[in-house]
Formats: C-alpha cells, structure tokens, sequence
C-alpha cells in the first residue's frame, strides 16, 4: 500500500479530475448459496481478485475513493461514479494531471 492511502491523504496526492490507476482487491462469491462449513473447499475459494481501474479522481473520505469513469470538467460533472474502500487497495498512481 503506497503512504498516500496508508496516510489517508489522497486529497493532497491528488486533485479532482486527474486521471489516475487504481489497483484493489475485490472479494470473491461463488454462489452455491448455503454450504455445510465442515465440508466446504475454503482453500479453492481464497483466491483474490485484483483489479487495475482507471478514472478521473474525485475525492477521498476516511472510508473510500470515488473515481469516475467520464467528466466533463467545463460544468463539474461525472458519470458513473465508482467508490473503493481504501482497505482494499494496494497502489494508486497519477497518469494525468488535471484533465
């Protein structure tokens, strides 16, 4: 985890609408509905999903990132608004400054 989100200041690492690569790490499902703990494959279901996503950065609170996926930065909107909690994330990185 880089300093920024260990820190939880990616207000100061960041500002509003640059591009920024964000991986985390998602929880995996495998839907079988209720299972019998003594049984279940626990070793088969551990693995983790990490996902690479890229977006205008928005904010960050105590608890998540917001990013989205498309801005127009001449009237402060965005659309499709994504939240990561910080506890999944493993890196951040600038690869646009202020769009």
């Amino acid at each position: 985890m880089n300093n920024a989100i260990e820190n939880n200041s990616l207000e100061e690492v960041y500002d509003k609408y640059d591009i920024i690569k964000v991986q985390w790490i998602d929880t995996i499902s495998d839907n079988s509905g209720w299972n019998d703990p003594k049984i279940y494959d626990f070793d088969e279901h551990e693995n983790q999903s990490v996902y690479s996503t890229i977006g205008f950065y928005i904010k960050t609170t105590q608890q998540s990132i917001f990013i989205c996926m498309s801005a127009n930065v001449d009237v402060d909107v965005c659309g499709n608004i994504l939240s990561i909690p910080l506890s999944s994330i493993i890196s951040t990185k600038r690869l646009l400054e202020d769009y």
